[in-house]
């Protein structure tokens, strides 16, 4: 029995309307509709599964696509993999998938009213790395997001899976115009000179005053003309508005109403047999699709009237409807007709990315039963474009500028000339401006992942004053503020954070336990219990409220809320970490073994675990382990004063007293104002009678740390040895007064000054 296309096309409708709504009840009775009707089309499946993962049933969605040679399919799946954390799972079914993976990047494809419904080769590679990294695969984790960002530089999503992982990168090499860019752009380019025959009465949105010009702005480098005119079609694609950032942009022709685009099967599956060319120290190349054009705008596509919504794709007949489907990266109204009884096609010798790992030519031939084969004998990549300095990444903007003048010259040569430069070199600068601010943020997001604080700061502040007032700014700076114990600065931050974004939970437990460092008992428990209102089942929330109890010096019920918070989110390292402190404040040194190794597993790079497991080796008498963890923390965290303090204290215990003293120093270079790396060099320079140094170091620590008990009494022995019993009595009675529990050492000092001090 034959289905009609129409029937199909108000199925997808009614499901792509409930979805882009959030109707997730009213998206999956129309998806099993669909299905219903046709079980064969795969297009059909996918819908149906991808409804059920917004609406997080994924078990279901998985059962929905095992099995299914599909990439939308196997793109769900592996989603919900991801959620359920069945990580070896998912990036095998992708793998298997990898022939059917689109070869070019729809970055251009997506706006107000268009966009693709099946995912492009970034976001399959970039799901990749984040399977590959929860995993554990480090290697193949940073290949794939390498991969991702060489199609789109915009997902931010591989670049963070990149800092996640400590991988070194050049950020400037990743956020720059690329090979694929250039593609997406020269298609967006060709789609855009089927404006030519438009007529504007057909075209212009009757609801946008276009005799108004858009604001203009400038970007340093980049020329842009003043006066922009209308396209002959009446459409004036990306423009700005003058009332918002820069970086903001609208499609002037969003009134209009149109049916949402999605990828074809002709593209995403005829790639089933390709030739691998690798060649070394080469940029990433992506295939290029064939040259089709695809109007925007359909000329008979009837007007819109009052609520109702018709595309171009039920204006016309099932004839035209199939033939627009095999001519164009399909928008999805010509989708909604396209055959049920598909074959993928075969395009041989197809170019794929450049390999990652030797110049050998390998051949892959990929049928629909072939089996699983390893990653590294599939796929091709360079990775040192990105993770390395690239030689030829400055060739991108002049090759660009070239394109744009001769797409100029030859538009000028047409019958009906499209004055289309000036939205084009708008669109350009729009392209720079974002790339210039992603750097930006990524340089900072890069140094703070390496714990290089100050770096990060200097990148943050350049930022304009809107961008500083963003949450996610804010965060970082309260973040970095925090790691290199400016916690005056970081509380400032923090605060206002909650005023920009009280809903937020992302970070909070780093506030928390800022808190918990200043001892602000109040304020700790008053955020408590705010983000309990917010969301009882977030890690975050149940962090705060254990440091709460930490604080209180409630440690059994504090270690409650953070196993509770390990619970919610096993990922969560900071957890694992908080329990093994808790387990150390209750002298259970295995258990609290246990917690930093549960740590370390969830994030290796957590140098508060290995800090932490180095304490529990410390205070077990067990120095040699302790200084290995301690230095494994300090790689991570070079910056860190505290763990390097650490480092000199297990040498100390070793009787390594040079060395020791040295780690002091270095400390001290790191952090100046610091008091504890001083203090320590201090004491130690009494244990070596190095008293004129130690006295010198006492005085610098007694002006940062003027109420400090310890530093009086240190003070009090030192003149005490020296024979000085008028300042030895003047610095034990401030100890005294400073700290009335320790007065039975104080005094027996006191007593003790006609003698000797050992």
């Amino acid at each position: 029995m034959t289905i009609s296309p129409f029937l199909i096309a108000q199925f997808r409708k009614t499901i792509w309307h409930a979805l882009d709504n959030a109707l997730d009840d009213t998206a999956i009775f129309a998806a099993e509709r669909l299905v219903a009707e046709d079980r064969s089309d795969l297009d059909n499946v996918h819908l149906l599964a991808l409804c059920n993962y917004r609406a997080q049933r994924y078990k279901i969605a998985m059962h929905v696509t095992e099995e299914k040679r599909h990439i939308g399919c196997a793109y769900v799946y592996a989603l919900c993999c991801l959620k359920l954390g069945k990580y070896r799972l998912g990036y095998r079914v992708l793998e298997r998938c990898r022939a059917l993976f689109p070869k070019t990047c729809n970055i251009y494809s997506h706006s107000d009213t268009d966009r693709q419904a099946l995912p492009d080769l970034a976001s399959v590679e970039c799901l990749l790395g984040h399977l590959y990294r929860l995993f554990g695969d480090t290697k193949e984790a940073a290949d794939n997001y390498t991969a991702a960002l060489s199609a789109n530089p915009f997902l931010w999503e591989a670049f963070d899976g990149l800092c996640k992982l400590g991988v070194n990168i050049k950020v400037n090499n990743i956020f720059m115009v690329t090979p694929a860019m250039k593609e997406a752009r020269t298609t967006w380019l060709d789609n855009a000179d089927d404006l030519t025959g438009i007529e504007n009465s057909q075209n212009q949105d009757p609801f946008i005053d276009t005799s108004a010009p858009p604001g203009n702005f400038v970007v340093p480098g980049i020329s842009v003309a003043q006066d922009t005119p209308v396209t002959d079609s009446g459409v004036e694609p990306f423009k700005f508005r003058a009332d918002n950032s820069i970086f903001s942009t609208r499609f002037h022709g969003a009134g209009v109403e149109q049916t949402p685009t999605a990828g074809g099967n002709d593209h995403d599956v005829s790639m089933l047999g390709a030739t691998v060319t690798p060649a070394a120290n080469t940029p990433v190349e992506f295939a290029r699709p064939a040259r089709s054009r695809s109007r925007l705008h359909a000329p008979d596509a009837p007007r819109r009237t009052g609520s109702s919504r018709t595309t171009a794709s039920a204006a016309a007949g099932p004839a035209d409807l199939r033939r627009q489907s095999t001519e164009a990266p399909t928008r999805r109204s010509s989708r909604l007709v396209s055959s049920s009884n598909y074959t993928p096609t075969t395009a041989a010798a197809a170019q794929t990315p450049v390999s990652r790992l030797s110049g050998l030519t390998r051949t892959t031939n990929a049928g629909p039963n072939a089996p699983l084969a390893s990653p590294s004998a599939i796929r091709g990549r360079l990775r040192s474009g990105l993770l390395k300095a690239s030689k030829s990444g400055s060739t991108g903007d002049d090759n660009n500028n070239n394109s744009n003048a001769n797409g100029m010259k030859s538009s000028q040569e047409e019958t009906h000339p499209i004055k289309i430069a000036p939205d084009d070199n708008e669109r350009v600068t729009a392209e720079m401006c974002m790339l210039s601010l992603y750097q930006t943020l990524a340089t900072a997001a890069f140094a703070l992942s390496k714990y290089e604080c100050k770096s990060a700061l200097q990148a943050l502040m350049s930022l304009s004053e809107q961008q500083k007032e963003s949450p996610w700014v804010l965060s970082k700076l309260g973040r970095a503020y925090f790691e290199i114990v400016r916690y005056k600065e970081s509380e400032v931050t923090f605060k206002r954070l909650r005023a920009v974004d009280p809903m937020r939970l992302d970070d909070m437990e780093v506030y928390s336990t800022l808190l918990w460092h200043l001892r602000r008992d109040v304020e700790l428990s008053f955020l408590a219990h705010e983000l309990a209102d917010i969301d009882r089942n977030s890690a975050q929330t149940w962090i705060a409220i254990g440091n709460s109890f930490s604080l209180q010096k409630e440690h059994d019920q504090a270690l409650k809320c953070f196993r509770r918070a390990a619970y919610l989110d096993p990922t969560f390292a900071y957890a694992y970490t908080l329990q093994g402190h808790e387990h150390v404040a209750n002298e259970e040194y295995e258990s609290a073994q246990n917690a930093f190794r549960h740590a370390m597993r969830a994030e290796w790079r957590h140098y508060n675990a290995w800090y932490g497991i180095g304490m529990v080796f410390l205070k077990t008498g067990k120095f040699d382990l302790a200084e290995q963890h301690f230095r494994q923390a300090a790689m991570i965290n070079p910056g860190n004063a505290v763990l390097i303090c650490c480092i000199g204290m297990v040498l100390e215990k070793l009787y390594r007293f040079d060395d020791a003293l040295e780690q002091y120093d270095i400390a001290c270079g790191l952090q100046s104002t610091s008091a504890l790396p001083r203090f320590k060099k201090a004491r130690l320079l009494m244990s070596m009678r190095r008293y004129q140094a130690c006295l010198e170091e006492l005085q610098i620590v007694q002006n940062l740390a003027p109420d400090e008990s310890s530093v009086h009494y240190l003070l009090g022995r030192l003149y005490k040895v020296q024979g000085d019993k008028q300042n030895a009595i003047k610095y034990f009675t401030a100890a005294l007064n400073l700290d009335p529990k320790a007065s039975h050492v104080i005094k027996e000092a006191i007593e003790g000054l006609e003698t000797d001090d050992k």
